[in-house]
């Protein structure tokens, strides 16, 4: 019985070890655009997998124009540009860069409308000074101008680290109660 227990204890450590080794490639960060005459909204974007330097946006949430973001355009030549309701966007994030969007962007649905929200210089486009992001709407095809910012959420440990620390809670637990009791001589008088 004890040694079923050890082998149970020792797998359960092992699958702990391999699932824990696996970094997580999810990160959450919230944004807030505020356009120059226009739209603003404010939420959180979920990123994947890295691909062409920057990070796949699997997940949006929050509001625009007084809308609820029911989330982003399905691009269907992830992570490469696609086309959807006349935009050309990629739906990629480089945190890590000046601008965190490329000339394709990101596209979401807010309400009835579909916004992207993209780098205007790189394209092509001369946005005024300090509003260097460009917004485009299924409504319109006017190119808006406006900030984007963008802060990084910190990481909540995945299920895993949860599960590996109490399998070790449990483990030092078992060691502890199985260590043998001190045996004290009794004297004989």
């Amino acid at each position: 019985m004890t040694r079923m227990i050890s082998r149970l204890l020792l797998a359960s450590a092992f699958a702990g070890c391999v699932t824990v080794a696996m970094p997580a490639s999810a990160q959450n960060y919230t944004f807030a655009y505020a356009g120059m005459s226009g739209p603003t909204g404010s939420g959180t974007l979920t990123t994947g997998a890295a691909a062409n330097g920057g990070f796949v946006i699997t997940g949006i949430t929050g509001t625009f124009d007084g809308n609820v973001i029911s989330g982003l355009l399905p691009n269907p030549n992830s992570p490469n540009p696609g086309s959807i309701a006349a935009f050309t966007f990629d739906n990629l994030l480089f945190p890590t860069t000046a601008m965190v969007f490329d000339r394709y962007g990101l596209a979401f649905n807010a309400g009835a409308i579909s916004y992207n929200i993209f780098d205007s210089a790189a394209d092509g486009g001369s946005p005024p000074a300090g509003n260097p992001y460009g917004l485009l709407t299924s409504v319109s095809r006017e190119t808006r101008f406006g900030t984007f910012s963008l802060t990084s959420v910190p990481a909540v440990p995945e299920p895993a680290t949860w599960a590996m620390m109490l399998v070790g809670f449990g483990a030092m637990g078992t060691a502890l109660r199985r260590r043998a009791k001190p045996q004290f001589a009794t004297a004989n008088a």
